[in-house]
């Protein structure tokens, strides 16, 4: 499961600035008690893959309102994992980018909320962003830079908004992670 593979990083901040004109975003990890930066700082340029290109910041904005803004990392890391593996999985579901994934007919209900258009102009425009905010952002970068090791079972395509949730349709239940149940 995810605690196992990302451990102790519930008891951090982590810190995002981007600059205005979004050339490149700074990440530092702080530790939430007395501030001090634990974690090595990370620059990721506009030139980069990820940067900020709208397939990135909807993946940030997804995580953010589906798993809930003050959700573990870890909760975070499995929202986005669903995201991903459906891309992955093209001959299943046929997207060919993440903002098709994202924005499929009756998949992700926050994308029709006021929430999810604001939550996208403060990642790509804010200078510092809270750690409800930082904690998304930290959660897509990793599963787009370092998908093969934040990446779970790849089948693991569904989640449902309640961890009360075992039996769903015709899929197999997973685990329960924060306020969502996962399934295959």
């Amino acid at each position: 499961m995810l605690q196992k593979i990302i451990g102790g990083l519930c008891a951090i901040l982590v810190v995002i600035s981007v600059p205005v004109k979004a050339e490149e975003l700074v990440i530092e990890v702080v530790r939430e008690s007395d501030g001090q930066v634990i974690g090595e700082e990370k620059t990721v340029k506009s030139t980069d893959a990820l940067s900020m290109t709208d397939d990135f910041v909807s993946l940030v904005a997804t995580i953010h309102l589906e798993a809930g803004p003050s959700a573990s990392i870890d909760s975070k890391l499995a929202v986005g994992t669903v995201v991903l593996n459906r891309f992955r999985d093209k001959e299943k579901w046929g997207y060919e980018t993440l903002n098709d994934v994202i924005y499929a007919d009756r998949q992700f209900a926050v994308t029709k909320k006021s929430e999810f258009g604001k939550i996208k102009d403060q990642v790509k425009m804010s200078s510092k962003s809270d750690a409800g905010l930082g904690s998304s952002f930290m959660a897509a970068y990793n599963l787009m830079t370092d998908t093969d090791r934040y990446l779970v079972d790849p089948e693991i395509q569904y989640f449902y908004g309640s961890a009360d949730i075992r039996n769903w349709a015709d899929h197999t239940y997973c685990f329960t992670l924060g306020g969502n149940s996962f399934f295959k």
